[in-house]
């Protein structure tokens, strides 16, 4: 049952159904102008609320629940609005986002393509435990996305 749509990610609608929300069909987008030079070396992109997120080395499904993770956490009540607007404005106003790469040694290797305009927190493909997320965390199953 699809009670509504949502608009999250640039050009592309998330879809809330009866037990909560399910992941974007599609949330890649292009970087903004200022950090367009990133998608020579990261190869996935979106932008909940206008916050971009990176990726490099990083699974698709991984990628968009990673992205949902961020969307969620700006629209906690997910009404397709923003919690706390001034967040998201002073977000977009430090120039922050996140840079995430397969592991730790591939930050070391592409850290350096990260725009210095960029204030970045990273995260990685191998922290990342879907299953885990929600109800599946554990004292031993824990996903990263939700810090």
């Amino acid at each position: 049952m699809i009670l509504q749509v949502k608009h999250f990610f640039s050009g592309a609608a998330l879809i809330l159904v009866a037990h909560g929300a399910t992941y974007p069909n599609s949330p890649d987008s292009s970087p903004p102008e200022q950090w367009s030079e990133m998608n020579k070396k990261f190869t996935r992109h979106c932008s909940p609320f206008g916050v971009s997120i990176f990726a490099q080395g990083w699974p698709e499904d991984k990628f968009h629940h990673a992205c949902n993770m961020l969307a969620q956490f700006i629209d906690n009540d997910q009404d397709g609005c923003a919690d706390d607007i001034e967040v998201v404005q002073s977000m977009r106003a430090l120039q922050s986002g996140m840079v995430m790469f397969k592991t730790q040694n591939d930050r070391q290797k592409y850290a350096k393509y990260v725009a210095s305009s960029m204030n970045w927190q990273d995260l990685y493909a191998e922290e990342t435990f879907m299953e885990c997320s929600g109800s599946g965390e554990t004292e031993n199953c824990r996903d990263a996305a939700i810090e």
